[in-house]
């Protein structure tokens, strides 16, 4: 279906070129355009209409968000609730999620034109005793002190799993199992697979291993009280609050999907290949 109604987001300031340039494309296309409000205020040069996401009704097509991949996570929290699909254009370093190249104005007419792939991915809901967060790749504990490691104790549908003295413990959505998680050791997961992974960074004992749990799992991480510093809670990038001995946090799949268009010529795999430089064979 063509698009009528697209919202641009972008939190990048070198994006203002490549902003313009895709304003130019949809005024030619005819397609109504709109800045998302904190887009409007960063970027005050762009001449275009603003949608306030608190207090308006989005009825809008599709969100075009201009940066790298730390742009769709800031994006989930704030489109993924309103079931707006989200088209990542590259401008970052790395780019698993924003995969558009900002020069294929052909490929961004086609998407517009309704010629496009959509996938869901899944999100994580977090609780602590005051707040609530989401996150699109993951949620993790970590110390914020050199040469200490943290105890965590976790728990999977209320049932002991085990004890971990790490540098961190990540809970990661498929989504996340090429970003932090990936550093950390653990594996790549197709992001059309319900799963969850919980993955102990650099721990103590050897047989710490990560595991992969269904993606239904209750899982609680409870702080222990044999550590000797306070450690942080973070989510996709973000330190969030300070924990304390005993303090918990709950992890669940959200209800909240976050809709991701592309071209249709994407293919996850060669995006993998290409982004981790494995090795190709020609044949």
């Amino acid at each position: 279906m063509q698009v009528q109604k697209v919202i641009l987001y972008s939190i990048n300031p070198g994006t203002v070129p490549i902003l313009e340039q895709i304003i130019n494309l949809l005024a030619k296309q005819k397609i109504d355009y709109f800045l998302e409000q904190s887009t409007a205020e960063r970027f005050e040069q762009l001449k275009a209409p603003v949608v306030n996401m608190d207090h308006e009704t989005i009825d809008h097509d599709l969100v075009i968000v201009v940066g790298g991949d730390g742009s769709i996570l800031k994006a989930s929290n704030i489109f993924a609730p309103m079931n707006v699909p989200v088209l990542g254009i590259n401008r970052g370093r790395l780019g698993f999620l924003v995969t558009h190249d900002p020069n294929d104005e052909k490929g961004l007419i086609d998407i517009l034109s309704g010629d496009h792939q959509q996938e869901y991915r899944m999100m994580l809901d977090i609780k602590t005793k005051k707040n609530h967060y989401h996150a699109l790749n993951e949620c993790v504990i970590t110390r914020r002190e050199s040469g200490r490691l943290v105890e965590v104790d976790v728990f999977l549908n209320d049932r002991y799993l085990s004890s971990n003295s790490c540098d961190g413990l990540i809970v990661s959505t498929p989504t996340g199992s090429t970003g932090h998680a990936l550093s950390a050791g653990g594996a790549i997961i197709n992001p059309q697979v319900e799963a969850l992974l919980i993955l102990p960074m650099c721990p103590h004992k050897l047989t710490s291993r990560p595991i992969i749990v269904p993606h239904d799992s209750k899982i609680t991480m409870k702080v222990s009280p044999e550590n000797r510093i306070d450690p942080v809670l973070g989510c996709d990038g973000l330190d969030l609050e300070i924990l304390k001995d005993d303090d918990t946090v709950s992890i669940q799949k959200s209800d909240w999907r976050l809709q991701l268009i592309y071209h249709p010529s994407y293919d996850y795999y060669r995006n993998l290949r290409s982004k981790l430089n494995w090795e190709e064979y020609s044949y």
